[in-house]
């Protein structure tokens, strides 16, 4: 006798179902869960790459009399900025710097803001720094090498002074007009002047080719205006529609308040001999790398910096800051002013040049100076 099996085919056709779709589901939730995962993986690597934008950026972009300025303990925080890949905007930044004595923390908080529904992830990465320093200011009008002749009616002036119109300046004390190494001779002729002491000491080749944390070649490298060889320049502020036009060569910015000029304080080159005759103007840190041969009244805010001989002539110029002259190392070398020109220490046209110019950075501490503080924030 036979057993009756009515539904058996039916049970398990519903039983194969339910285990295909258990599958299917299984199926469809992971790959939704890997959709999700890549999507959050997308999301912070674009929120740590706008973070790290914004940190750049900003270390890049502050300078270093900003960082002078700040109180300590103090923050200062920037506004929203964008970072586009190509076309397309991806998210923004917000920046802040905070003081700590003579340090920075450098933050910057990424957010991402394209993906519509999926938007929003953010990463927050940070930076401990110090202003990356130039040391030129040896209170003193002319460090020089080799020997020196202040003839006809020129002037050297030890004594520290700043334009009339210029704020913010404090004048030092105990400055010299001239430091010089021992034997050289640093004589006047006719009504020469030379106002202040002449310092003797024994000066080396890293005097004139280490200033501070910069060196002569790192000066170079992060010049603005280039001369190749030996040229005569003519140089004077130049403004455009009431705007400072940097990108004219003979531009070297303005020691007057009232020019558009005022705070532009490029870094010039010159690969050979330099001559400057001209009634203009100009500021910021001038490096000759053989002779400077100054005529016309040309007037200098800042540091000149001259590996060869400095002569000064004719109606002569004026430089208003220090003067550095290494005669090409040759203790006998002869550099002289003549006319009326002037050399005239001034610490105020000094610091200037160097918080105005593009040395004067912040610069990341050696060592573990990056990290991610995306945690640090999200505990806060």
């Amino acid at each position: 006798m036979q057993s009756r099996r009515e539904g058996f085919a039916l049970a398990a056709t519903v039983l194969a179902m339910l285990v295909v779709g258990a599958i299917v589901t299984g199926g469809f939730y992971a790959a939704s869960q890997e959709t999700q995962v890549t999507r959050a993986v997308t999301g912070t690597d674009d929120a740590l790459y706008v973070a790290e934008t914004g940190l750049n950026a900003t270390l890049g972009q502050i300078t270093a009399a900003t960082l002078s300025n700040m109180a300590d303990n103090s923050m200062v925080t920037g506004s929203a900025t964008s970072v586009s890949v190509g076309s397309t905007v991806i998210g923004n930044y917000v920046s802040s710097v905070t003081r700590i004595n003579n340090l920075y923390v450098i933050t910057a908080e990424g957010t991402v803001t394209r993906g519509g529904m999926h938007a929003g992830a953010t990463r927050t990465v940070g930076a401990v720094a110090r202003i990356r320093t130039a040391d030129f200011d040896r209170q003193t009008a002319v460090m020089i090498y080799g020997d020196l002749s202040v003839g006809g009616t020129s002037e050297i002036d030890g004594n520290d002074y700043y334009p009339s119109g210029w704020t913010g300046c404090d004048l030092v004390t105990n400055t010299s007009a001239v430091v010089s190494n021992p034997g050289t001779q640093i004589s006047k002729q006719g009504a020469g002047q030379i106002n202040g002491s002449i310092e003797r000491e024994t000066l080396t080749s890293d005097d004139f080719n280490v200033f501070g944390d910069i060196t002569w070649n790192e000066l170079i490298a992060m010049r603005d205006k280039y001369y190749a060889g030996s040229t005569t320049v003519g140089p004077a502020p130049v403004v455009t529609s009431g705007v400072c036009d940097t990108g004219v060569l003979s531009n070297w910015g303005s020691g007057t308040p009232t020019n558009a000029c005022f705070n532009y304080f490029p870094i010039i080159y010159a690969a050979g001999n330099l001559r400057i005759s001209s009634s203009g103007e100009g500021q910021g840190i001038l490096l000759v790398e053989g002779d400077l041969d100054i005529s016309g009244g040309f007037t200098f805010y800042g540091i000149a910096v001259v590996k060869g001989e400095i002569k000064m002539t004719g109606t002569g110029g004026h430089i208003n800051g220090t003067t550095i002259v290494y005669g090409g190392g040759n203790i006998d070398s002869s550099s002289s002013t003549r006319g009326n020109s002037l050399l005239q220490y001034s610490s105020c046209a000094i610091e200037r040049a160097v918080l105005g110019s593009s040395l004067s950075r912040a610069v990341p501490i050696f060592n573990r100076s990056w990290m991610d503080i995306s945690s640090i924030r999200d505990a806060v």
